[in-house]
């Protein structure tokens, strides 16, 4: 799996993804789906990051993944943090 991080670093496989979620769980922070669109071929996941109140700018406030399919497996990552006061909002 190729993985393009919000800061342009590209990792490939499960450990740097994993390594960096277990990071941020053992500080506090918790992710919160948000929105979810699915296609054939790719899956937008809008998800909340939410810091400690000890850390409170821990992570930004949200990521969105878009996850691109292979066969019905993801075999490409790529993450975008959107900009303050310009986070995407809920079709509902």
């Amino acid at each position: 799996m190729d993985i393009t991080w919000p800061t342009g670093k590209r990792t490939r496989g499960f450990d740097y993804v994993v390594g960096a979620m277990e990071r941020d769980l053992s500080a506090g922070v918790r992710h919160r789906i948000a929105n979810v669109v699915a296609g054939r071929d790719v899956a937008i996941w809008e998800t909340d990051l939410i810091s400690p109140p000890e850390d409170p700018f821990h992570c930004p406030p949200g990521v969105v993944w878009a996850l691109f399919l292979d066969e019905g497996r993801v075999s490409r990552i790529r993450l975008f943090h959107p900009r303050r006061g310009n986070a995407l909002r809920r079709a509902v």
